[in-house]
């Protein structure tokens, strides 16, 4: 049986991907037509953009690193998360609960100096949407670490 799903009603502002994974099962059997295997556990997963706010002559780059409060707080669905680097550095952007528990990463990779902006719609690594609660959020970089607060509310 052939299914065709659309993918538009994932997507929206702040985000630039969809990822589909899937998870391969064999039941053992070797028959002509399947040969034993089948797709099961598709689950859609969908990422968050990261920009430069605007090209910037070098004379106005950010001098230090900052890691800025999300607005809005408190948010929902949705929230921007800003941050400045003073040079081109790996960065990495968490979300964490009270608890220290690791929900979601939104920022894994080497950016470029400048203000960058991230959206953020309240869902964990699996996509699934997580309730009211104050929540935390981390930036790391090689030479900066800064963490804040942000509230959820449904």
């Amino acid at each position: 049986m052939e299914e065709y799903r659309s993918l538009r009603s994932y997507t929206g502002p702040g985000f630039s991907d969809v990822r589909v994974r899937f998870r391969f099962v064999s039941d053992g059997s070797q028959g002509p037509l399947f040969r034993g295997w089948f797709i099961d556990d598709v689950r859609i997963v969908v990422g968050p953009t990261v920009h430069v706010a605007e090209e910037v002559p070098a004379t106005t780059l950010p001098s230090s690193y900052a890691l800025r409060q999300n607005h809005p707080n408190p948010f929902n669905p949705a929230t921007e998360i800003a941050f400045a680097l003073p040079l081109a550095t790996r960065v990495k952007l968490q979300v964490f609960n009270l608890l220290g528990q690791h929900l979601a990463t939104l920022v894994d990779a080497h950016l470029p100096s400048g203000v960058h902006r991230c959206q953020w719609s309240a869902v964990d690594k699996e996509g699934k949407r997580l309730p009211s609660g104050v929540y935390l959020y981390r930036l790391e970089t090689p030479d900066y670490q800064g963490t804040r607060k942000m509230i959820l509310l449904q």
